[in-house]
Parts: C-alpha cells; structure tokens; sequence
C-alpha cells in the first residue's frame, strides 16, 4: 500500500502513520520534501506518539503486507519518488503487481498529462490505482461556498481581498462576499498595492512583480537570462564545433 499526497499536510501524514499502526503495518516515507517536512514537524512536536519510520534500505526486508509508503509526487513531478517507482529508477524501493497506490489528492489545473503518465506507468506494472473519484480519499484543503459564507457570518468583515486563484476564482470570490453583505472588495490583481486605511481600501499604486531569474551572480527576468531560448535548446538539444587553426598547415594544399 502506498498512498502520495502533499508533502506540506502534515495532519495528513500523520492520519496515515496512526492508521498504519492500527493495521500493524509500518511507514516508509520516499521523497526529500516529505521527509523534511516530517522532520520539521517531529521538532515542533506534532508528530508526537509517532514512532520512527522504516529507512529505504529496511523495505526489502518488511512484509509487503505490512508496510505503508507515504511519498511525493502526486502531481505528476518528474522527480518526485511516484515518479520514479512509475519509471522503475529508485534505487532501494520498487513495487510489485498488485500493490494499491492511492492518491490522496486531487489534480491541480495543467498537471493532468504528467500525472497520467505516472499513472499508466504504475498501470502497466500491474499496480492499483484508487484515486478520489473511486473512494473518499482526499479532502480539499479549500472551503466550499457554504463554508466561506459561514466564516463571514463569524468573522463579520469590512473589507474582503480575494488574493488566491485565476481570474475566475477571484471574481467568483468577489462576488460571494458582495451577496455576504461584505462592504468593501476591492479588485486587485499581481501587483497592485492596496491601502486599507484611512479612508475606503483602495489601490494606490504598483510594484513589480513576476519571475526573477538566477544563474551564479547573474539575475535578471525572462527575457533577460534568455529563459526562452534556454527551454527552447532543453527540448531540441545543441551542436558546438571547435575548430583550432594554425600556420602549421596549408589548407590550400
């Protein structure tokens, strides 16, 4: 059984390693986000009554009905620890027709390609696939409209700034908390500085804002540190050729 999910939810990791115990199995973690992430949490104690998780060079010698991977790559990350099970390169941990692998997560926009790809990989090895159209096995970290509607109720705001998402979702937002009976939503985008006080919130001016770029002591943006041709040469590959000449031949010859 393995399960991939967010590295950064850590309640959900720790779900699934008290739910291991109870199944008398133990926890491998596989992913070096995954595994800093726990081990910040173990310092700050949430992962209190947890005991220690399996080493990659112990899962050889575990029962395979009794180990539990928790590991990254739920969103399709090339070199994420899924990933690499589907292309069969980790070093120490492989799995085997009919393991479960369970995504505990749901598809962030754009990423579909590359989680297929890990999917048909983990398929084509005889591997289960359970995702959260087949079983309640993710829940979203974001509320639902009912949900955002009671947080006003509570919280009674004067001012809503919906900062998250693409367009749609932020007039969506916008527009939940206008029928809320919020007062103020002001309509910002990247970018734009908003004034909250004194006076209505407002936008008052812009700072830059996008991608900067760093390779050694060189920064710049896209354009700049030529990231478009870089990505171009990534995909298509280049040829150099060094030719060296010198008064010790005649070419005329």
């Amino acid at each position: 059984m393995a399960i991939t999910t967010f590295s950064s939810n850590v309640g959900r990791i720790r779900s699934i390693a008290e739910a291991a115990e109870e199944a008398g199995r133990e926890v491998l973690l596989l992913g070096s986000s995954m595994k800093r992430v726990v081990a910040v949490a173990r310092d700050l104690g949430l992962m209190e009554g947890i005991k220690p998780f399996l080493a990659e060079d112990e899962f050889g010698y575990v029962p395979r009905d009794k180990v539990v991977v928790i590991l990254t790559g739920s969103q399709g990350e090339p070199r994420a620890a899924l990933a690499k099970i589907a292309r069969d390169e980790m070093r120490n941990v492989a799995f085997s027709a009919g393991d479960t692998v369970v995504f505990s997560s749901r598809t962030i926009p754009g990423n579909e390609k590359a989680i297929n790809d890990i999917k048909n990989g983990l398929i084509e090895q005889g591997i289960h696939i359970i995702t959260d159209s087949e079983a309640l096995v993710h829940v979203s970290g974001h509320p639902r409209r009912s949900e955002l509607q009671q947080m006003y109720e509570w919280v009674r705001p004067q001012i809503l700034v919906p900062v998250h998402g693409e367009a749609a979702h932020l007039t969506a937002h916008a527009e939940l908390g206008l029928q809320s009976g919020i007062a103020s939503v002001p309509r910002l985008r990247n970018g734009d500085m908003l004034r909250l006080a004194p006076g209505p919130a407002e936008v008052i001016d812009t700072a830059p804002h996008g991608r900067i770029y760093k390779d050694g002591s060189l920064i710049g943006d896209f354009e700049e540190m030529g990231i478009g041709e870089r990505r171009k040469l990534s995909f298509a590959g280049h040829v150099s050729v060094n030719v060296v000449l010198d008064n010790r031949y005649d070419f005329l010859e």
